[in-house]
């Protein structure tokens, strides 16, 4: 990923875009937190505003099957059950407005990824959401599978 975070300012691609916000918020420097949060075992993920994922961990990769650079800046959808995707779009929308800053996910019904497979698999998860110059991210969709990788 580029470093050069001058060019926020323009119109860039949403791919680019999401480039450059992940470089403002040095997720993908040597940091050792951010080094701590990749080799966690759960998956991390945070998506943008639109929903577009913005961190992928190693965790995630092991957990759905995907590496970093197929899933950076496409939509979170790719790694829920078709069925599930749009009430989980409305969920993530309800808590970007609402004024609490993180909650356990599921108390509305059942948790479940999709790996790259197609396997669907049960999870817990928690969500918790941060701002950068206004911008939303979530962070948490953070999952840690319920039952062995199979």
């Amino acid at each position: 990923m580029p470093k050069d975070t001058s060019q926020l300012g323009g119109e860039q691609p949403a791919s680019s875009q999401t480039t450059s916000f992940l470089d403002q918020a040095l997720l993908t420097s040597p940091d050792p937190l951010a080094k701590i949060l990749d080799l966690a075992d759960d998956a991390i993920i945070s998506v943008d505003d639109e929903q577009r994922i913005m961190l992928f961990n190693q965790g995630a990769e092991k957990i759905f099957g995907y590496t970093y650079q197929e899933v950076i800046g496409q939509p979170l959808d790719l790694l829920l059950p078709a069925a599930l995707a749009a009430v989980h779009r409305q969920h993530i929308h309800e808590f970007a407005g609402a004024h609490v800053t993180a909650r356990r996910m599921g108390e509305r019904g059942e948790i479940r990824g999709r790996r790259k497979n197609g396997n669907e698999f049960p999870a817990e998860a928690s969500i918790s959401k941060w701002r950068i110059k206004s911008r939303f991210a979530a962070t948490g969709l953070t999952m840690r599978r319920i039952e062995s990788l199979g």
